[in-house]
């Protein structure tokens, strides 16, 4: 019967469109997913480059700092080594002056530079961190791109298939039935069927 297969056509347009939609609230659920891992990782999905950005230049700049601090303690560790070097009556290296007074005291420096290689790696942990942030958040932007232009290509399936039921509903032509119930025409077959 041709209303039989009408009536089963629109049934699969309606289950088409609604396997569509559901792949987008799938592909919708998956994006939130991905742009709560911005926020889990302390960023804001419109702004984290420029954020993660400004932190890799602080911590280059406070890398800098401890390059200028080690300069530094380095020149400390020299001048120690001509003071520990120093005698009365013996030229000074630097000055050329006999007499030393009072010596400059420079305590033992070795706390010093191990505080700063501790700092050092502390920073080169911490831009290592930023560095698989950049990678990570990197990746969930082009995944969310991605996934936004599923749902476009889910929506355009569903508009498509939308325009192919409103096509399908101006062929029903059997007035005694309603396009919108099944039940009525399910329940005439049974009749009939129960007749022959």
């Amino acid at each position: 019967m041709a209303i039989d297969s009408w009536y089963q056509k629109n049934e699969q347009l309606a289950k088409d469109v609604e396997e569509e939609q559901s792949r987008i609230i799938s592909v919708q659920t998956q994006i939130a997913e991905l742009k709560s891992k911005f926020t889990a990782l302390g960023y804001d999905e419109s702004s984290w480059e420029q954020a993660l950005a400004q932190d890799l230049r602080n911590i280059t700049d406070q890398e800098t700092q401890l390059r200028q601090k080690e300069g530094d303690l380095r020149l400390k560790q020299e001048l120690s080594h001509y003071i520990h070097n120093l005698h009365d009556g013996e030229p000074c290296p630097l000055c050329g002056s006999a007499q030393h007074p009072s010596p400059m005291q420079i305590h033992d420096l070795e706390d010093e530079f191990a505080a700063l290689e501790l700092e050092k790696i502390t920073l080169k942990q911490q831009k290592e961190k930023l560095d698989k942030h950049k990678t990570d958040l990197t990746l969930y932007c082009r995944m969310i791109l991605d996934k936004q232009a599923d749902i476009v290509k889910y929506g355009e399936t569903v508009a498509s298939i939308q325009n192919q039921q409103e096509a399908h509903y101006t062929t029903f032509v059997w007035e005694e039935f309603d396009k919108a119930n099944r039940t009525i025409f399910d329940t005439k077959k049974k009749e009939v069927f129960a007749i022959e």
